[in-house]
């Protein structure tokens, strides 16, 4: 096992330390969600970073990988256009269950939240648009370096665009705003179509804008789409905690004051040394003047969840920390993983 991947693997047991002494000591509500959280901090870092470490050390097997999940994202984006404009055509849901709908969820679709107007948002199987944009947003970075035809991104753009998810949007402009600060000789070209994406994300937000008869006051909404309550939690900081001192409920949108509520203080310290400290061992580990772009992009669509996550991070939601395990691990590689 590389050394890298072990001392990146040690970040992440300060954090399952503390989820693990809180379910042992305060219990939990929900088996689900304290199911779903135990996979995310403790099963997920030990599949990715242990047990297939030596996968992602073969240069032959990840480049194969790399164009399957280049195409598996453009064939998802694809196949989510087409249920969008099915719904808009039809006025009702294409649903087949497991597939279009959770198991146990059939037909339930026009009860979940997702007309926004006159329009249904883009939504995945599980009924929820930002899961799909935070899933496609931490892979496009990945999907560019990879290589292939420009033309073939514009799918995932305009379905992530279509779950009409503030934070999605969000996301487009983070990594616009990562392309243009990408210094190289290649500079002057990323700032100009980093602009151009920019102003055409913004002229289309106007668009929906005018048919679902909002104003881009909803854009900036103060309430920011009903979280201002978990904002509030932690804004009177005597009321915080150092320590866990309660039963572990769920991890609301807000990631990062979900994890404070549920761990204290210390908890989402922990939490940040778990999800940035292996990004930080695998930057610092990229030799200068060398072509790492793959490992670039896979640290730079790690980034993109950090951001948005303090907004919306499905964080308990599959498959999410999946794809930034993945990414994680693959950032840590020392071999280029070049597409030939």
């Amino acid at each position: 096992m590389p050394k890298r991947y072990l001392i990146a693997y040690a970040l992440t047991l300060p954090f399952v330390g503390i989820v693990l002494g809180t379910f042992l000591i305060q219990g939990w509500r929900q088996t689900a969600f304290a199911a779903a959280l135990l996979t995310n901090v403790a099963v997920l870092p030990f599949l990715f970073l242990v047990a297939l470490s030596s996968f992602f050390g073969n240069s032959r097997a990840v480049p194969v990988l790399l164009r399957m999940i280049r195409g598996a994202v453009i064939f998802a984006a694809i196949y989510g256009l087409v249920l969008f404009g099915y719904k808009q055509a039809t006025g009702r849901f294409f649903e087949v269950p497991f597939l279009t709908t959770n198991g146990q969820q059939e037909t339930t679709l026009e009860k979940k939240h997702n007309a926004r107007g006159d329009i249904s948002k883009l939504i995945s199987t599980y009924n929820n648009g930002n899961i799909y944009g935070v899933c496609t947003l931490m892979l496009l970075p990945l999907c560019g370096a990879v290589g292939g035809a420009w033309y073939g991104m514009i799918a995932p753009y305009l379905a992530i665009f279509l779950t009409l998810s503030r934070t999605s949007w969000a996301g487009i402009f983070i990594i616009a705003l990562l392309r243009m600060l990408q210094l190289d000789r290649k500079t002057l070209s990323r700032i100009v179509v980093g602009l151009i994406a920019s102003l055409l994300v913004i002229f289309c937000i106007s668009i929906y804008l005018h048919i679902a008869g909002k104003g881009w006051d909803w854009v900036f909404d103060s309430n920011l789409g009903g979280r201002i309550e978990q904002v509030e939690s932690v804004s009177q900081i005597d009321q915080l905690t150092f320590l866990p001192s309660g039963k572990f409920d769920i991890i609301p949108e807000m990631t990062y004051i979900g994890m404070v509520n549920s761990f204290g203080v210390l908890g989402l310290i922990c939490y940040l040394v778990a999800m940035v400290g292996p990004l930080v061992v695998a930057f610092s580990g990229i030799p200068q003047g060398e072509d790492r772009s793959i490992q670039r992009a896979a640290i730079k669509g790690a980034f993109v969840y950090l951001m948005i996550s303090a907004l919306d991070g499905a964080y308990l939601l599959i498959p999410v920390m999946a794809f930034y395990w993945f990414l994680v691990a693959l950032s840590l590689r020392r071999e280029s993983a070049r597409m030939e």
